[in-house]
């Protein structure tokens, strides 16, 4: 009995500290769809548009910059946002980007499929009126 209780013991210690050190996801959306791009801690992502995805962030503290890019095509960029965040372990962590006032909103959600993309209270989300 002891052995199947020690036994028990340790494997939910082990999940435990698998979902502590469990990689998490940032989003970053621009709030009137502008192009942007980000830099996360030193390094530039390749990706642009208006809602960039980044998986396996490692929880802990990041600095991002977010970039309104050139709608005429021009290689300059205008830095609209730049702070420090900190990443909850499994979490999706939201940041939606006013490039207008510069300002942004950061949010963490479950990594649930069904959060990705938008969250409930968006302004931006016409999903529901859609057909």
């Amino acid at each position: 009995m002891q052995k199947i209780i020690f036994i028990l013991g340790l494997v939910s210690l082990l999940k435990f500290e698998a979902f502590a050190q469990q990689a998490n996801s940032l989003q970053v959306r621009s709030s009137n769809n502008s192009e942007i791009m980000i830099r996360l801690d030193h390094r530039y992502l390749s990706q642009q548009g208006a809602n960039i995805l980044v998986y396996d962030i490692e929880p802990g503290r990041h600095r991002l910059k977010v970039f309104r890019v050139s709608p005429l095509g021009f290689s300059k960029k205008a830095l609209v946002f730049d702070q420090y965040f900190t990443a909850l372990p499994g979490r999706v962590t939201d940041v939606l980007i006013d490039v207008v006032t510069r300002s942004a909103d950061i949010n963490f959600m479950e990594p649930d499929s069904r959060n990705v993309g938008h969250t409930p209270h968006d302004p931006l989300d016409h999903s529901k009126n859609q057909k």
